[in-house]
């Protein structure tokens, strides 16, 4: 699975995503999401296609980000790179799930300082009404277009002090606020 990430690098922060992204990958194929690119930290979502499981035969796909630090001269990976299982195992696996359009959650967090720059990250998924994320966190608020065109996103924030994300509609209504995890 590392060889997948090899071509997953920072340098996609400042690309722009794959508009519409497919609608199926190969087995042992990747692409990026979602993203979230803020003046110190960044993050990328990828949804991998595994292959069939070696132990039952069900085809495994999965839903992974990573976090980034933004350094003099571009960004600088964090050690926190996770994820969870993508939603859908049937085709076409890249689709958007159904969902209120106004409805939203984070489902999968990380949070760790093991390597010192604190690039805490979260995904969610939200229904086609969202239309722009803000996180606040002690460095202050950043706002951006939710770069979402299959549902889930990332946010990635300073996690050494209290943070939120707040999801709006594209008149600027508030569809709701989270409160995100720090380190202890």
């Amino acid at each position: 699975m590392e060889e997948l990430f090899e071509t997953l690098s920072f340098r996609l922060l400042d690309q722009p995503l794959l508009s519409p992204p497919p609608r199926n990958l190969a087995e042992g194929e990747a692409v990026v999401i979602a993203r979230w690119i803020g003046p110190q930290w960044g993050a990328l979502l990828s949804v991998i296609n595994s292959g069939p499981d070696e132990d039952d035969g069900e085809l495994t796909v999965h839903l992974d980000a990573t976090g980034y630090r933004r350094v003099p001269g571009g960004w600088r990976e964090s050690l926190s790179s996770g994820g969870t299982n993508w939603w859908t195992t049937e085709t076409p696996l890249l689709r958007r799930p159904e969902m209120h359009a106004r409805a939203w959650t984070l489902h999968h967090f990380h949070v760790s300082s093991h390597d010192g720059l604190e690039a805490h990250w979260a995904i969610g998924v939200a229904g086609d009404a969202a239309a722009w994320v803000e996180v606040t966190d002690v460095d202050g608020p950043v706002r951006q277009p939710l770069e979402a065109p299959l549902g889930s996103f990332v946010v990635a924030w300073n996690g050494v002090g209290p943070a939120t994300v707040e999801l709006f509609d594209r008149p600027g209504s508030s569809l709701g606020r989270i409160g995100l995890p720090r380190v202890p």
